[in-house]
């Protein structure tokens, strides 16, 4: 399993989580698989809390798209990231606000919310959440 550790170190606070969700979207420049295919697996499971960090593993990466899994152990994860791609942003547990071009929107767990591209988007909760980022290229970006 491909992951990468971030320290949750911000200018506003010393408790915030930043994370650019366009480096999400680029961990890798070679495409990688980090769960075997068909294999059955719990994606909420994947990826544990750590204190002060947010975490990622990818479970899909191909040139056409990214799936990554995201846990945070709360406060801020982005701060007015802008991506190329439309993104599927699914809040696997916890909850999380969402701003979207200055647009608020509160989700729970279960709930999804696409990213536009170009847009300016943060996801920011107090609390610790996980969700699953689902990225698809389109041949306009590549």
């Amino acid at each position: 399993m491909i992951g990468v550790t971030f320290d949750l170190h911000c200018v506003r606070t010393n408790h915030s989580a930043c994370l650019s969700l366009a480096n999400v979207f680029h961990l890798n420049n070679e495409p990688m698989d980090s769960f075997e295919r068909a294999n059955v697996f719990t994606v909420i499971d994947a990826l544990g809390y750590e204190a002060g960090k947010a975490e990622t593993v990818r479970v899909m990466s191909k040139t056409t798209g990214n799936v990554t899994l995201v846990a945070v152990d709360g406060g801020v994860i982005t701060e007015n990231t802008a991506s190329p791609f439309d993104t599927l942003l699914h809040l696997l547990e916890g909850s999380a606000e969402v701003t979207i071009d200055r647009k608020s929107h509160h989700l729970t767990s279960g709930q999804c919310i696409i990213l536009p591209a170009h847009l300016g988007s943060n996801v920011i909760s107090s609390q610790k959440f996980k969700m699953l980022l689902t990225t698809i290229k389109s041949g306009y970006e590549i």
